[in-house]
């Protein structure tokens, strides 16, 4: 028998921390699924007793912030549990999720912690990068497009709107898998987008790259591919649309341009994987839009 899903809720008790549950309950995941909900406080030497005193406001804070969460996913009928551990945010979240292996990260863009204001920096984009699963990644959305929150208690005015970027590697089907997987009936409207990109966009030369006989090749295989996972996408939600476009050689412009045009409440990324020197030196397409984006991103492993 297949074990329950398990995911990890990181929380600092911030509005972005809160913008990931919420999107998380949007998602129309397994009951039987399993929650831990986390928390890190920072790591401090007990130098006097003002200090020691601190610390214990911290965890103390800390507890207060990931019960407070976890009793909430309770009365949604999760199965839940509190986890608050001692270092740096980033570090737990990744040794955590290994540890417990976690099928799902859930996590806040950014925030800021408890009482002490303890910035937590780019967690999120730490997580992206190292934890071995799935990270959904909660932002808060500019009130100029639309609010990320959602009351758990209520249905929300419109069905969640999902961009789903595919390229045809094995870290997009995981993610076409996924949402194929979920009952999103009419509460959900995908759109599945694959992006052809140019090697240059020195003038004349992407001209030229498009007339070519292994563009048009491309360019139909991917279609034919881009297709199959709308398809595919149907056995989930019939609202699906399937666009292709072109641009440079950077795909998450492109991506992101689309959330923006679409107005979508998530966008949905698979994480290829890279070696440890590759993510340093390149990056991904992954992290460029989680660095980037306006909304929630789903980052599917």
């Amino acid at each position: 028998m297949p074990r329950s899903m398990r995911v990890l809720i990181a929380t600092d008790g911030s509005e972005y921390s809160r913008a990931a549950v919420e999107m998380l309950m949007r998602l129309p995941l397994p009951r039987t699924a399993e929650a831990i909900v986390f928390s890190a406080t920072p790591e401090l030497a007990p130098i006097n007793v003002e200090h020691e005193g601190l610390m214990k406001q911290l965890d103390e804070e800390a507890e207060r912030i990931v019960s407070k969460e976890a009793e909430q996913l309770g009365k949604h009928g999760w199965s839940t549990r509190t986890l608050v551990r001692e270092g740096h945010a980033a570090k737990e979240i990744v040794e955590a999720a290994t540890e417990f292996q976690s099928d799902l990260v859930v996590v806040g863009l950014r925030g800021l912690m408890g009482m002490t204001q303890f910035l937590l920096g780019r967690v999120a984009q730490k997580a992206v990068k190292y934890t071995p699963c799935s990270v959904l990644v909660g932002r808060v959305r500019d009130e100029s497009t639309g609010s990320a929150f959602v009351d758990a208690d209520s249905t929300p005015a419109r069905p969640l709107r999902v961009l789903l970027a595919y390229d045809g590697s094995n870290a997009a089907k995981a993610a076409v898998e996924l949402f194929a997987s979920l009952p999103l009936r009419d509460r959900a409207d995908v759109t599945a987008l694959s992006v052809l990109t140019v090697a240059t966009t020195i003038c004349g030369l992407d001209a030229v790259e498009r007339r070519s006989d292994s563009w048009l090749l491309r360019k139909k295989k991917l279609r034919a591919e881009l297709d199959m996972a709308a398809a595919r996408l149907r056995d989930a939600t019939p609202d699906v649309t399937a666009v292709l476009r072109h641009g440079g050689p950077d795909a998450s412009r492109q991506i992101l341009e689309a959330a923006r045009e679409f107005d979508v409440d998530l966008i949905v990324v698979g994480h290829k994987g890279k070696s440890a020197i590759k993510r340093f030196l390149l990056g991904s397409v992954a992290n460029r839009v989680v660095h980037h984006a306006d909304r929630s991103v789903l980052v599917v492993r």
